[in-house]
């Protein structure tokens, strides 16, 4: 154990320093691009008003619980992110099966996020295509071997080349904040005055989402943001690749949300100041909606495709932030005994500094469901519709290790760099897990009312297929291998160290 209380294990290398991770923090989610294809739900459920306030609650809420991931990430930072943190605030008791759960939950996420990442980027080289012939409308098979093109190029980028991600996310962050103020710009400066009322934009709501109910309308717009903002927890499993963790990770969390906060509010607010043709954004026959975002808002394909390179630069190097991220995830979750054939797992290129099958896993994986796309586009948005409901429930068990132990082992921890008084992190912690319930809850409607086979939300079938499998898994291996080696000896300490009671009172 090193001298600030976190296990060291051999594999990799810290390569990050504090603002090279935080400029990963921001470039990673590839916002605008999924703020852009998630602009249909909102259209539908409220409209402008509920996308852009909506942009600012969402916000808020989620940056509640990065303070949490905060805590979590200074007091245990590790590879395995929350399912290390999940171990050691549930305790003995806890512990291990809120880890296994978080875990489990995740890594089926992870699996399916990536392929959405590489289709959403092949869209928008697609769609600058179709802005210089207009009637040019690519086939799906098209699309399909651009895929294949940007999973090969991961690939060999992310085996020998994984050390270079620090600057490519320094160019990402410089692209993505000089495209915001670029994009304002020029959006508002050639849209020629045509441009709908400050009430429509910032008052106005219509529900079409066909529910009777306009509560239930915007909850689902919010789905939009929600989406668009991704999950937080990411730069928890880049704890072994950056220098000093415990401090490097809530900094990151923190410029995380303020970056995604402003370019997302930023983007929101002009696309839909330059929208003129609801029908036409909603009818579009580009790949990408935000190629038709930008064709009415400054009425020119070469302003358009100037425009597009401007978001295609930070989703590319987004992707490959993203897709490391993933495989250091599942990395260190089976480094300690979730999977079996630990040792393939566990199997680190030390050259080049990657956990070199777990990125052949999801390059394995990426392509499958490339293939999926290629027969049943329906069914791939099934799959991912799902993933996005995996990752609020997996971060229930990590929520609840550490309520139902009253914060004890995160206090019984080594002094962090930043950790807050026990009333206002169990508050953080209780809203956290209720925000994501809810949105587990939201997540698992139609999209739309009445329900059809094509606005169907499988989510709730795969969920529970999710539980089911997690559960036999737990059962049949996980119970009897899953953090028994590498955690007992700091559990036990931990566990004397909180025989101290932590009270609230003398606490703040």
């Amino acid at each position: 154990m090193s001298s600030d209380g976190r296990i060291v294990q051999e594999g990799l290398r810290s390569t990050f320093g504090v603002w090279s991770l935080c400029a990963m923090a921001v470039v990673l989610p590839g916002a605008w691009s999924f703020a852009a294809s998630s602009m249909v739900i909102g259209i539908y459920g409220g409209g402008p008003a509920v996308e852009i306030w909506g942009t600012l609650a969402v916000g808020a809420a989620l940056s509640i619980f990065c303070l949490n991931l905060a805590e979590y990430a200074s007091a245990f930072p590790n590879a395995a992110g929350v399912t290390y943190a999940a171990a050691r605030l549930g305790g003995p008791k806890y512990g291990r099966v809120c880890s296994y759960y978080t875990g489990s939950f995740l890594s089926m996420t992870i699996a399916f996020i990536p392929p959405t990442l590489i289709l959403v980027l092949a869209e928008l080289i697609f769609t600058c295509a179709c802005l210089f012939h207009q009637e040019f409308v690519p086939k799906r098979w098209q699309i399909w071997l651009l895929f294949q093109l940007f999973n090969i190029v991961y690939l060999f980028v992310l085996k020998y080349w994984s050390t270079i991600i620090g600057e490519l996310n320094r160019i990402g962050i410089f692209v993505l904040a000089t495209g915001l103020i670029v994009t304002i710009g020029v959006m508002v400066g050639m849209s020629n005055g045509d441009r709908p009322s400050n009430a429509f934009i910032w008052t106005s709501f219509e529900n079409g989402s066909g529910y009777s109910s306009p509560a239930m309308g915007a909850l689902l717009g919010l789905l939009g943001p929600l989406y668009a903002y991704g999950p937080p927890h990411w730069m928890l499993n880049l704890a072994d690749d950056v220098k000093n963790p415990s401090r490097s990770i809530p900094i990151a969390l923190l410029a995380q949300q303020i970056g995604n906060i402003i370019t997302l509010f930023g983007f929101y607010v002009a696309v839909y100041y330059c929208i003129n043709d609801y029908n036409g954004l909603l009818t579009t026959s580009f790949p990408s909606l935000i190629g038709e975002l930008y064709l009415q808002g400054t009425k020119s394909p070469v302003a358009s495709i100037f425009l597009m390179l401007l978001v295609i630069a930070p989703s590319l190097f987004g992707t490959y932030g993203y897709i490391s991220a993933n495989i250091r995830m599942l990395w260190g979750f089976a480094r300690n005994g979730s999977l079996p054939y630990k040792s393939f797992w566990m199997k680190v290129d030390k050259k080049h500094n990657i956990p070199i099958n777990n990125l052949y896993v999801s390059i394995g994986v990426n392509t499958i469901m490339s293939f999926i796309y290629l027969g049943s586009p329906f069914g791939f948005d099934i799959i991912i519709d799902s993933a996005n409901f995996f990752y609020s429930m997996g971060f229930l068990p990590l929520l609840a290790a550490s309520i139902l132990t009253k914060r004890k082992y995160l206090h019984a921890a080594p002094k962090s760099y930043f950790r807050m008084s026990y009333t206002v992190g169990t508050c953080c912690e209780i809203f956290s897990f209720l925000f994501n319930l809810g949105s587990c809850v939201v997540e698992a409607f139609p999209s739309a009312y009445p329900v059809t086979a094509e606005n169907m939300n499988y989510a709730v079938v795969f969920g529970g297929a999710g539980v089911l499998l997690t559960t036999l898994g737990w059962v049949f291996h996980g119970r009897k291998h899953y953090l028994l080696q590498d955690l007992d000896g700091v559990v036990e300490d931990y566990e004397q160290t909180a025989e101290v009671k932590v009270s609230p009172k003398e606490d703040d």
